[in-house]
């Protein structure tokens, strides 16, 4: 017999547990991610808001996610993006500004984004001047983007990226490394 809350939470989550599986479910509930989003890559040379941070806290929080680890920077594209606060979308989930890394802390997912991953940790790293993704221990080599980049291409890339987590979490072959073709 599942407790009420297991039964409230099959209720929110009911589409992603018959698409996943609970046990998939229960993997994103216990999950654990950092983003790094850096803050020289808040405005590029488009002068634009680098908004991928905040699409992945959004879609982490959808899918149940309770605890994430970012940046200021990736929070504050987060309410830049929803002008609404975090409970709103997830109830549950805790969400912690940091500056670095704690390397000590294992987490279940880490997310560079333009930053670099000084401390050698397993983890994506995303692009948003050639709007691409790969492990986050490749040397990155940038070659931006000729056309201007929108907001919409960040959405794409940060729901890409969360995407490819939910393979690697149910053990299914995944994309390791992407580019958006614009």
């Amino acid at each position: 017999m599942h407790s009420p809350r297991a039964l409230a939470m099959y209720g929110l989550y009911d589409r992603q547990v018959r698409l996943f599986g609970q046990h998939t479910q229960d993997l994103i509930e216990k999950a654990h991610v950092c983003i790094i989003q850096t803050h020289q890559s808040y405005r590029d040379q488009y002068h634009r808001d680098i908004d991928i941070g905040g699409e992945i806290i959004k879609n982490l929080a959808l899918l149940g996610v309770r605890t994430i680890s970012a940046s200021k920077c990736a929070i504050e594209s987060f309410k830049r993006m929803f002008h609404g606060c975090i409970k709103d979308i997830n109830s549950e989930i805790e969400i912690n500004e940091v500056n670095s890394i704690n390397v000590q802390h294992k987490y279940t997912f880490i997310i560079f984004i333009n930053g670099l991953n000084e401390y050698k940790l397993e983890g994506i790293y995303a692009c948003s001047k050639c709007m691409s993704f790969h492990s986050a221990l490749k040397l990155h080599i940038c070659s931006e983007a000729s056309t201007c980049i929108s907001f919409a291409n960040d959405c794409l890339l940060g729901a890409i990226i969360v995407q490819e987590w939910i393979k690697k979490l149910q053990g299914k072959p995944c994309v390791e490394c992407y580019t958006l073709c614009l």
